[in-house]
């Protein structure tokens, strides 16, 4: 176990070590499900919930104990009761030696050996095996319960796990909507530059106005500062990476398949998959409530050893039998408490319902913002072929003086508008898609008792 604890911290230093380059989304997926400290703590929720079940399941074979006593007394209740259980009673003991058959007060004749015993010790060994036999059910709800505990924790973890890959898919194909506005920026900027080059050789033939070249260096800041938030975002993301995998991600493939929304049933969601395991849990609750008012049966045994000086030899003794337990009266309390569980169980039940169509909207309210955002995509789209024409038609006007800085510009800037709406409606878009796969889970849980 040690080794393998040192193996593990040293490969983690060394993760951190060398930062990961060219990182692929699949090999990412792997580092995060195996070294995600969340996950990690998740999954160990789980294993605990697990032994639950064993737990659980050990009632059934009963339980034993061994008790070891040691005691000293002098009372007579006490001293004969240990001599009997040791097999030391002898007829002195009743105080057959001062039985006197001439004594007329015989009958009142208080033996001292029977009334003022000397103190004696008193050694006993026992063991005590108790086994439920009948429970009313008790113990199989309780297992089933533990059951279904487990699979919530396991629900839990899957949870945790589309959360953590919705967070990291969208890191990666952030940065490759960062990279797509980066290229576009980089062209604006190159057009620009251009631009500027084509007022300065203007306004040194006399035709163009220097406040020309100040209006395109002006634009020309505007383009770089994007670029520059850019690059601080790109880091951000990286970092952000970097925490979900725990490890240090340098930079990583954009080369990423494009998402399509994803089918889903609102019953499989989490949260609806959840709140029908609270309702099956419910339903036991209630059972083991109504287990209350049958009655328990068990088996007890016991075999035991007792003598005055510790070790030495005595008589053993055993016990065995069975015992039946019913609860008749309890004040009322158990009625109350059978209907407090019904009353939860049915809230549960209707808190399902709820979680469905719940989800159900929720899936229709995604659909509904991924079409809008296609929508508004395809517009953008239109509207930026046009810009990107105006712009070329508005620069070649330019430069037979026909229109204005003013008016090339204007169409620039509506150009980068364009290009930063284009690319926070492909964002959103990502956001929906994203949602919509987190909300699909796999195997749904299936009532096994």
């Amino acid at each position: 176990m040690g080794k393998f604890v040192l193996i593990l911290l040293f490969s983690n230093l060394a993760l951190f070590a060398s930062s990961l380059e060219n990182l692929s989304l699949q090999r990412a997926m792997e580092i995060l499900h195996s070294q995600n400290p969340q996950l990690i703590i998740a999954k160990l929720e789980a294993q605990a919930k697990q032994s639950d079940i064993a737990i659980a399941n050990a009632l059934n074979w009963g339980e034993i104990d061994l008790v070891q006593s040691a005691a000293r007394s002098n009372d007579p209740l006490n001293v004969f009761g240990f001599k009997l259980q040791s097999g030391d009673v002898s007829f002195n003991d009743f105080g057959f030696n001062e039985f006197d058959t001439t004594n007329p007060n015989l009958l009142n004749v208080k033996p001292q050996n029977l009334n003022d015993p000397r103190a004696r010790n008193h050694f006993g060994t026992m063991l005590e095996w108790r086994l439920p036999l009948y429970s009313g059910g008790k113990i199989k709800y309780g297992i089933d319960a533990t059951k279904i505990l487990y699979s919530l924790s396991k629900l839990d973890v899957e949870a945790l796990q589309k959360t953590q890959a919705k967070e990291l898919k969208n890191g990666f194909y952030t940065l490759r909507l960062l990279q797509s506005q980066e290229k576009e920026l980089q062209k604006l900027h190159e057009t620009l530059t251009h631009l500027e080059d084509l007022a300065t050789q203007m306004h040194l033939e006399g035709y163009g106005l220097k406040s020309d070249i100040l209006e395109v260096q002006a634009r020309k800041a505007q383009v770089v500062k994007h670029q520059k938030d850019i690059e601080a975002n790109r880091e951000f993301v990286l970092h952000f990476i970097s925490f979900l995998l725990d490890s240090k991600v340098g930079s990583v493939d954009t080369n990423l398949p494009n998402l399509e929304p994803v089918q889903i049933n609102p019953e499989d969601t989490f949260l609806a998959q959840k709140a029908a395991l609270g309702v099956e849990l419910g339903s036991l609750h209630v059972k083991s409530q109504r287990a209350d008012f049958l009655p328990t049966v068990g088996l007890r045994a016991q075999w035991g050893v007792a003598q005055e000086q510790f070790g030495s030899s005595g008589n053993d003794a055993y016990t065995i039998g069975l015992e039946f337990r019913w609860n008749l009266y309890k004040g009322g309390s158990s009625d109350e408490t059978l209907q407090k569980a019904r009353i939860e169980h049915l809230k549960m039940t209707h808190q399902s319902h709820l979680a469905t169509q719940k989800a159900s909207l929720d899936i229709a309210q995604l659909q509904t913002k991924t079409k809008q955002s296609d929508a508004q995509i395809q517009s953008l789209l239109t509207q930026k072929e046009l810009l990107d024409a105006l712009v070329l038609q508005y620069t070649e006007r330019y430069k037979e003086s026909l229109v204005s800085m003013d008016q090339v510009l204007r169409y620039q800037a509506q150009y980068l508008e364009n290009s930063l709406e284009l690319n926070e409606a492909r964002y959103q878009k990502l956001k929906n898609l994203l949602e919509l796969e987190a909300l699909t889970f796999g195997e749904k849980y299936e009532n096994n008792y």
